[in-house]
C-alpha cells in the first residue's frame, strides 16, 4: 500500500519542526542569561552570601567553590543554548543545577518546584532533539562536545602519561585535607532527609609484562578515572515509609595500550537506582529494597560491588532484610541480619546509559549474618555467618570446555563463616575461617555433568595494639578444589560467582579457582590512620588436571600441557593512609615471579615476570 502525497511530511514540514528546540532554547538561554545566572552572579560578585548559604544548607562541602561553579554553570550553558554551541552537553549542565533548586524546595511543595521542573523538562527535550535551527552544532563537520573531547585526549596525552596527573593528585590531596563536615541535609518533616555525595578516584597504574607478555607491551602506564555522585531520599520514622536512592557513575581511562578490560571504562551510567519501605517494631527492623543496588556479603569471598577494579558492579535485584537480634540499642556491627535476595548482575558496557540486565546470569540466596554461637562468651568474640546462594548462568566455561562450545550451570553454595577477635594479655587475636561446598550440574540433558567443589579460605592475626607501630602479623591460607579429569562430564572447579576485584591484591593475575596459596603477611601503623604492610603470596594448582582461573572465574592457562603444580609467587609493599573521613591515598608495588606451570604452558613471549606500580587518590563528599 502506498501513501498519499497528502500523508508524506513535507520539506517545509520538517523544517518548521526544527524551529521547536531553538524556541525552547532561547527562551531557557534568556532567563538564564538575563535573570537566574546573572542575578546569582552579582550576589557573588557584591559579597551577598544568600545564594552560598543555600548550598551551604544542602551539604555541599566548600558551599562558596560550588555556588560559583553553579553560577558559571548556568550563565555557560546559557550561553551555549543562546548560539546553539554543545547544546546537548549544555542541557545536561543546566539540568543538574535544577536538581539541586528541586531538592531545596521540595519541603515547600508543588508550586514552588514547578519552575525548575519546567526547565529539566526542557533541558531533557533538548538532550533528545539537539539544537534545532540557527545553531553552531549544526554548521561544524561534528558536534562541538566530540570535538572537545578528541582535543582533550590528545592534551593528556601529551602530558607524558603522570607528570601533570601526579600534580593533580597532589593538590585534591591538599586541598582537601582540612575541609569542614558538610552541614546538616535538608529535613522535611513528611519527606525525610535528601543527602547529596559523592567519590572522585583518579588511580594511576604501572604494568610491566602484564598478564605475563601476552600483549607483548613491556611497559603500559595510564590513568584511571572514577566518578560518582548520588541523591538519597532517607525514611523518616513511619511504618512502610519510602527511601530512595540514586547514584550515577563514569569509569573512564587514559593513556592504557593494553587490551581493554571491562571494569575499566563506562562513561556514564545508573550505577544504583533503587527504593526501599520498612520500619521498626519489635526491636526488629525489616526493610525492603527494590532496584538496581550493591550487594555485599561477609568478607567479598562470593558477593561484592567490585571495589578494586575501576567500575564498580550493581546488581537489578530485590532484597529483603531483617535486622536487630543484639537489641536496639547495640551498635550496627554487633546486631544479626537475615538477607533473602534475587538478582541478576547489571552488565558494564562502555557507552552512555547502555548498562541493561544481564539476562544470561540469575542470582538469589539467603544470608545470615553476625549470629551469636550459644554459650560462647561475648569476650571471646566468636561471631558466625550462614548462607545459602544459588547461581545460574548461560555460556560458563572452564578449562574442561575451553576448546568446547560453552555449556549452561546451575551451581549451589552452601558456607559458613567463623570470624571475631580475643584480647589475651595486651594482644589480639582474629580470625576469619570460611568454608563453602557447591554442587549443582554443568551441562545441558542427560550428557550434563555432577559438580563437586568445595573450597577452605582462612585467614589468622595476630596484634599487639599497645607496642610502638600496633604492628599486626598474619598468614592467611587458601585452598579452592579443581577439575580431576578434564574427559569427564563432572566438574570439581571451584566457582567464586563475584568475588572483590582485588582478591589476590592489585597486582594478581590468579583468581580463587584451583588454588593453594600461603599469604603471610606485616602490618604497622606508621602513624595515625596509615597502615603499611608487607607480603608475600605463593600460588600452586590444587588439581594437575585443571588449569588457571583469574579472579572472576574465566579460564586464564590450560592445565593440559603440563602436570607442574607451582604457579609462582607474589611479593609486595602497600601504604594506605586515611588523611580523614574524606581523603584516602594508597601507594602500592609488588612483582609476579613466574613458576614452572607458567613457563611450561605458554611461548617464551608469553610467560614474563610481572612487575606492577599503582597508586590513587580518593575524595568522597
Amino acid at each position: 500500500m502506498t501513501r498519499s502525497a497528502d500523508d508524506r511530511p513535507s520539506a517545509r514540514g520538517a523544517a518548521i519542526a526544527r524551529w521547536g528546540p531553538t524556541l525552547l532554547r532561547w527562551y531557557v538561554a534568556a532567563t538564564f542569561l538575563g535573570f537566574h545566572g546573572r542575578h546569582k552572579a552579582q550576589e557573588l560578585i557584591v559579597g551577598n552570601r544568600a545564594f552560598v548559604e543555600t548550598v551551604a544548607a544542602l551539604g555541599f562541602p566548600a558551599p562558596a567553590a560550588f555556588a560559583a561553579l553553579a553560577v558559571g554553570a548556568q550563565l555557560g550553558a546559557g550561553l551555549c543554548l543562546l548560539l546553539g554551541l554543545a547544546t546537548r552537553p549544555a542541557a545536561v549542565a543546566l539540568a543538574s543545577t535544577m536538581v539541586v533548586a528541586v531538592i531545596d524546595k521540595w519541603p515547600l511543595g508543588f508550586l514552588a518546584l514547578e519552575p525548575a521542573l519546567t526547565y529539566i523538562v526542557i533541558a531533557g527535550a533538548l538532550t533528545l532533539t539537539g539544537a534545532g535551527a540557527v545553531a553552531m552544532d549544526t554548521r561544524l563537520e561534528q558536534p562541538a562536545w566530540e570535538w572537545f573531547a578528541r582535543h582533550a585526549r590528545a592534551a593528556l596525552r601529551s602530558c607524558r602519561r603522570f607528570g601533570i596527573s601526579s600534580v593533580i593528585l597532589l593538590g585534591i590531596a591538599v586541598a582537601t585535607a582540612s575541609l569542614r563536615a558538610p552541614a546538616a541535609a535538608a529535613q522535611s518533616p513528611s519527606l525525610g532527609a535528601i543527602e547529596l555525595g559523592g567519590e572522585v578516584r583518579l588511580f594511576m597504574e604501572r604494568y610491566g609484562w602484564e598478564d605475563f607478555g601476552v600483549d607483548a607491551i613491556p611497559r603500559d602506564a595510564y590513568l584511571l578515572q572514577r566518578y560518582m555522585l548520588h541523591a538519597r531520599l532517607s525514611r523518616p520514622t513511619i511504618w512502610l515509609a519510602p527511601a530512595a536512592f540514586l547514584q550515577l557513575k563514569s569509569g573512564l581511562a587514559s593513556g592504557r595500550e593494553g587490551s581493554a578490560r571491562p571494569a575499566d571504562v563506562d562513561r556514564l551510567d545508573v550505577h544504583q537506582a533503587y527504593v526501599e519501605v520498612g520500619g521498626a517494631a519489635r526491636r526488629r527492623r525489616v526493610a525492603l529494597r527494590l532496584g538496581r543496588q550493591e550487594l555485599f556479603y561477609g568478607s567479598a569471598r562470593l558477593i561484592n560491588f567490585r571495589e578494586g577494579e575501576n567500575v564498580r558492579q550493581s546488581f537489578d535485584a530485590v532484597r529483603l532484610s531483617v535486622s536487630g537480634w543484639a537489641g536496639p540499642r547495640s551498635p550496627r556491627q554487633d546486631q544479626a541480619r537475615v538477607d533473602i535476595f534475587v538478582a541478576s548482575p547489571a552488565m558494564t558496557r562502555r557507552g552512555v546509559f547502555d548498562d541493561g540486565i544481564d539476562r544470561t546470569r540469575t542470582l538469589w540466596g539467603a544470608y545470615a549474618a553476625g549470629l551469636r554461637v550459644p554459650g560462647a562468651t561475648k569476650k571471646a568474640g566468636l561471631r558466625v555467618d550462614g548462607y545459602y546462594i544459588g547461581h545460574w548462568r548461560r555460556g560458563a566455561r572452564f578449562d574442561q570446555n575451553a576448546s568446547g562450545p560453552p555449556r549452561r550451570e546451575l551451581r549451589h553454595t552452601l558456607g559458613t563463616r567463623l570470624w571475631g577477635a580475643v584480647a589475651l594479655n595486651g594482644t589480639v587475636i582474629d580470625y576469619n575461617w570460611e568454608p563453602m561446598l557447591q554442587f549443582g550440574a554443568f551441562g545441558d540433558g542427560p550428557a550434563a555433568g555432577r559438580i563437586r567443589a568445595w573450597t577452605l579460605a582462612t585467614e589468622t592475626g595476630v596484634r599487639w595494639p599497645h607496642t610502638p607501630l600496633s604492628p599486626r602479623i598474619s598468614l592467611r591460607a587458601d585452598v579452592a578444589s579443581g577439575d580431576r579429569d578434564r574427559d569427564n562430564a563432572d566438574l570439581q572447579t571451584f566457582h567464586p560467582l563475584y568475588p572483590r576485584g582485588d582478591y589476590f591484591g592489585l597486582l594478581s593475575p590468579v583468581g580463587p579457582a584451583n588454588v593453594r596459596d600461603l599469604h603471610p603477611r606485616l602490618e604497622v601503623e606508621p602513624w595515625r590512620g596509615a597502615s603499611l604492610s608487607v607480603e608475600w603470596l605463593v600460588y600452586w594448582r590444587d588439581s594437575a588436571a585443571d588449569g588457571v582461573y583469574n579472579p572472576v572465574g574465566v579460564p586464564l592457562r590450560t592445565g593440559a600441557r603440563t602436570s607442574a603444580r607451582f604457579v609462582g609467587h607474589q611479593p609486595g609493599v602497600e601504604l594506605e593512609w586515611e588523611v580523614n573521613r574524606r581523603v584516602t591515598l594508597l601507594a602500592t608495588a609488588g612483582a609476579f615471579v613466574v613458576g614452572p606451570y607458567v613457563r611450561e604452558t605458554a611461548p617464551a613471549s608469553a610467560r614474563r615476570n610481572i612487575t606492577y606500580l599503582g597508586g590513587y587518590a580518593a575524595y568522597r563528599f
